[in-house]
């Protein structure tokens, strides 16, 4: 499905600029100046003035897709820290075999089976 340009009048910098974007891009923009307790003029006009593209729309995507990128990256980076920690307190299928109910290693190493499976 392709997505069609919508094209807003917003005011940078003293004068008006008609700016055409995916909806997709104007609701990013949108997340990112709540994020960051901006109104979204001010987030535009903050893109327009670092911008080293010629063309506003496009920086504006750049924009909006580097801060997409560096979210994921930080989610990924709060992940692994997460499987670290995990892997660090040694939580292992011995550990979950230990619990009431649960089929696993006992500390011998043989199967202990569940009350469910002993009903067979």
């Amino acid at each position: 499905m392709k997505s069609a340009n919508i094209k807003r009048s917003v005011g940078l910098n003293g004068h008006k600029t008609s700016i055409s974007l995916e909806q997709e891009f104007w609701e990013g923009l949108r997340a990112i100046a709540a994020e960051d307790h901006l109104p979204l003029p001010l987030l535009l006009q903050r893109i327009d003035t670092g911008r080293t593209n010629a063309n506003l729309s496009s920086a504006i995507r750049v924009y909006v897709l580097s801060r997409v990128q560096a979210t994921a990256r930080a989610a990924l980076h709060v992940a692994a820290q997460a499987s670290a920690q995990l892997a660090a307190h040694s939580i292992t299928p011995s550990a979950v075999a230990d619990e009431p109910g649960k089929t696993g290693q006992t500390r011998r190493g043989s199967l202990r089976p569940t009350p469910t499976a002993l009903s067979r």
